[in-house]
């Protein structure tokens, strides 16, 4: 049973990797963060002081690298595709994103 779990976090692992390269690509990682009071939101997503890729990047992909780190539990049984496809619909090669997030809403849902 540790084997599936460990192969799931692997499997979790490489795919925000890819995350992060789909939006490296899609023109959308930043190099340096926003300023403190836009991560502090209570709004979901931050959608009051973040863009849609902003928050995947600084708040939701480091809190998943945590929690794997920590060993706790993973969010389940969760949606967030929709809000990104919306989000990013006027991003030219969002596409990617949308891909990835996808398939990471599965895993995460799986688990």
């Amino acid at each position: 049973m540790a084997n599936v779990a460990d192969n799931k976090q692997s499997e979790l692992v490489q795919l925000l990797n890819s995350i992060e390269q789909a939006l490296k690509t899609a023109k959308l990682w930043q190099s340096s963060p926003p300023e403190a009071s836009k991560l502090s939101s209570c709004e979901p997503f931050c959608i009051d002081t973040l863009a849609a890729h902003e928050w995947l990047q600084w708040i939701f992909m480091p809190r998943i690298y945590a929690l794997l780190e920590a060993g706790a539990p993973l969010p389940n049984q969760f949606s967030m595709v929709a809000y990104f496809e919306e989000a990013l619909k006027e991003e030219k090669h969002a596409t990617l994103v949308i891909t990835r997030l996808k398939q990471l809403e599965t895993l995460l849902n799986t688990l």
